[in-house]
């Protein structure tokens, strides 16, 4: 986020953070184990499917780390098989990079 913002002359739209740290708990909340029937991955995606560009993508990232001290790609790599980090990175993929107001 920092990063564009100081690439792009004009005002970037960002979250706020509590939507980002909102995002990031859904995230985590969705994590089961296994005898309870496991990882809610169809929760994972919606919330990524809320996010508006990959600035957005990077806020929930970072709000993940602050409140979960996990990083959360590496998260996801430990929770999901290939093919669901797959349909991840496609959403993420299809993100404008950043919107401006």
């Amino acid at each position: 986020m920092n990063k564009v913002l100081q690439t792009v002359n004009r005002e970037v739209l960002v979250l706020k953070t509590s939507t980002a740290s909102r995002y990031a708990d859904q995230i985590h909340k969705a994590w089961g184990s296994w005898y309870q029937g496991g990882d809610d991955e169809e929760q994972v995606y919606g919330v990524f499917r809320k996010m508006k560009d990959k600035v957005q993508v990077s806020q929930v990232a970072k709000a993940y780390q602050e409140t979960y001290s996990k990083n959360l790609i590496d998260t996801l790599k430990d929770r999901f098989d290939k093919e669901e980090i797959t349909i991840v990175l496609n959403i993420v993929k299809a993100l404008p990079n950043y919107r401006t107001a």
